[in-house]
């Protein structure tokens, strides 16, 4: 009996602290075995996104909490075939209950400075703009030791940032063992990634409380499809401009929820998200030199 009882509190305790797998793939993006024995690195990263940004009190709030899913995987409720653009994770992993801080999902990739293997991990976005777990404690993600790494956020409908030293060269952080990386991705714009071309920019500039100035990701990158040797490909290119426009108003008529389209937060799809992204084009704004396309089957 005392066995049995055990073992019933083991499995209590495991399902208490279980954590997503973290997700290893290789550059072609063919899914690995993760490293061991590894080693596991904690994150301080902050980023501000746009659409959440309140300069009233200089917190994101998100309007649309109640739309949340607790599965990552359904995020993109009326456009869900296009969900794996920045969901690569393939586990069914869901929480019970939305953390009351929480803002948007995010993931972030440990990238090997070779490029050959990046080690992907769910979280989310607080109010204050920091990465949590999903039981809100610093972010933390195993990968393998004794190697250096770039370091990607993807958050929902954002451009993908990469952090940067002066924003032409691509920060690499060396990874020992149970290292701490800490990053601020909203007090200089050259924190980010800029794109090669040299005339696009990955943050944006937005008034803070203090009468300062924050840089956050631009959201309005959603899906446009292209058609390629008979299978349809759905792409997200890391820039909002005129194709976010276009694939917007194939998408008018009366949705709601949270949708890749809802661009405002208003739970509507309609010309108030096409004037949302056209305001916010006039830069062309791209951070990351990662193109993520996806096959749909």
């Amino acid at each position: 009996m005392k066995i049995f009882a055990t073992f019933v509190m083991l499995l209590f305790a495991s399902s208490l602290f279980a954590q997503p797998d973290v997700m290893v793939r290789d550059s072609t993006g063919n899914i690995l075995p993760q490293a061991a024995p590894g080693t596991t690195i904690t994150l301080n990263v902050k980023l501000f996104v746009d659409i959440y940004w309140s300069a009233r009190d200089g917190f994101m709030k998100n309007d649309l909490r109640q739309f949340t899913p607790l599965r990552p995987k359904d995020l993109f409720g009326y456009s869900n075939l296009y969900q794996s653009k920045w969901w690569p994770m393939q586990s069914d992993y869901q929480v019970s209950s939305i953390p009351n801080d929480f803002i948007c999902w995010v993931y972030v990739e440990m990238r090997t400075a070779d490029y050959n293997i990046s080690y992907s991990l769910p979280g989310y976005l607080n109010k204050d703009g920091f990465v949590k777990d999903m039981d809100g404690n610093m972010f933390s993600i195993t990968v393998a030791p004794h190697r250096n790494y770039f370091l990607i956020v993807h958050a929902y409908n954002g451009n993908s940032v990469v952090a940067a030293d002066n924003g032409t060269v691509m920060k690499s952080f060396a990874v020992t063992t149970a290292n701490t990386i800490s990053w601020d991705f909203t007090d200089n714009w050259q924190k980010a990634h800029i794109h090669p071309s040299l005339t696009s920019y990955p943050m944006m500039e937005l008034p803070s409380i203090n009468g300062s100035t924050v840089w956050t990701i631009p959201s309005g990158d959603v899906p446009e499809s292209d058609v390629s040797a008979g299978d349809r490909i759905s792409t997200w290119d890391n820039f909002v401009d005129f194709s976010d426009l276009r694939s917007i108003e194939l998408s008018f008529g009366k949705k709601t929820g949270f949708s890749p389209y809802d661009l405002n937060l208003d739970k509507f799809i309609d010309v108030n998200d096409w004037l949302y992204v056209r305001d916010n084009t006039f830069f062309f704004m791209s951070g990351n030199t990662f193109v993520y396309k996806t096959r749909r089957n």
